[in-house]
Formats: C-alpha cells, sequence, structure tokens
C-alpha cells in the first residue's frame, strides 16, 4: 500500500487508472468488474487483511483457485456481492472472470 499511497493511487481516487481508460470507455463487464474490485479493495482495507488472506478464504475446496460460485459467496462474506442496487449472481461472476482471467480457464489463480 506505500507504493500506492506515494504514488497517488490510495484513498478515495479514480481507480480507472487499472484499465488505462476512463469509465466511460469501460465495456458494462469492465465497469462492474471495477466496481466490484474497488468495493472488496476498500474492504480489506477496512478489514486490514491482504489478498492472500481473502484469497485463501474463498478458495473453499482447498483447490488453489477461486470458481464463480466461490468467487459469488465470498464477495457476500465481504460485503461485496451488490452492484447498482442489486444483488451479483452467478452470471455476474462468469462476467467479472472474463475480465480478470488472463488464461481463460474459467478460475482465478
Amino acid at each position: 500500500w506505500a507504493w500506492l499511497d506515494a504514488n497517488g493511487q490510495c484513498g478515495e481516487p479514480d481507480w480507472a487508472w487499472m484499465y488505462n481508460k476512463g469509465r466511460e470507455e469501460m465495456t458494462p463487464k469492465e465497469r462492474m468488474t471495477f466496481d466490484v474490485l474497488v468495493s472488496l479493495n476498500k474492504e480489506m482495507h477496512k478489514r486490514l487483511i491482504r489478498v492472500k488472506e481473502v484469497f485463501q478464504a474463498l478458495d473453499t475446496d482447498c483447490s488453489g483457485t477461486i470458481d464463480p460460485n466461490e468467487l459469488l459467496s465470498g464477495l457476500a462474506t465481504y460485503n461485496c456481492n451488490v452492484y447498482e442496487g442489486r444483488e451479483l449472481t452467478l452470471l455476474d461472476m462468469v462476467h467479472l472472470m472474463e475480465t480478470v482471467d488472463d488464461n481463460f480457464d474459467g478460475t482465478l489463480s
């Protein structure tokens, strides 16, 4: 977090720097992913927990990867399962994972 603070990326910034484009240029899937991850990041700051601890908690089957069901239930655990006033669905998790899954295997590792 020190690097983020030093570079003006902590607190309440415009987190669109992650995508190198403005929010208005994002697709709906990217905006949803962005908002969910920012929400999770804020919750991590509030609870003082690390990414490693979050992902260990989300990986309920101890496979070393997180599937859409694990992600959805894990986001609910951290109160990050609401987007634009509605609860996220399994389809939303599939869209989120399509946005961030770099090897396209349907899981996060």
